[in-house]
C-alpha cells in the first residue's frame, strides 16, 4: 500500500517535471541549454583554448534536453501505471 502511494506521487512528479523540459514550458529548456553553452565556453576559456570551438554533448543542447524530458515523462507515466496496478490489488 505504501509503495503504491510512493510510486503514484513520484510518478506524477516525474511526469509533470519532465514535461516542462519536453514542452519547453516558460522557456526552461532554452534557458538550460544556454546556461550549458555558457558554462562550457567558460571552462573552455579557462583552459586557455580561445580559438577552438566549444563542443557540447548531445544531451546539453535544447533538442537533447527535450528528448530526455520526453523519455522522463514517459517513465513517470509508467510509474503511475505501476502504482495503479499495485493499489488495485
Amino acid at each position: 500500500m505504501l509503495s503504491g502511494l510512493f510510486f503514484l506521487v513520484l510518478g506524477i512528479a516525474m511526469t509533470v517535471g519532465f514535461f516542462c523540459y519536453a514542452a519547453n514550458v516558460r522557456g526552461v529548456t532554452t534557458k538550460k541549454a544556454q546556461r550549458n553553452l555558457e558554462r562550457a565556453q567558460a571552462v573552455h576559456q579557462a583552459r586557455g583554448r580561445l580559438d577552438a570551438p566549444t563542443v557540447l554533448p548531445p544531451t546539453a543542447t535544447a533538442l537533447g534536453i527535450r528528448i530526455l524530458g520526453t523519455i522522463g515523462s514517459l517513465l513517470g507515466l509508467l510509474m503511475v501505471l505501476i502504482a495503479c496496478a499495485t493499489l488495485q490489488q
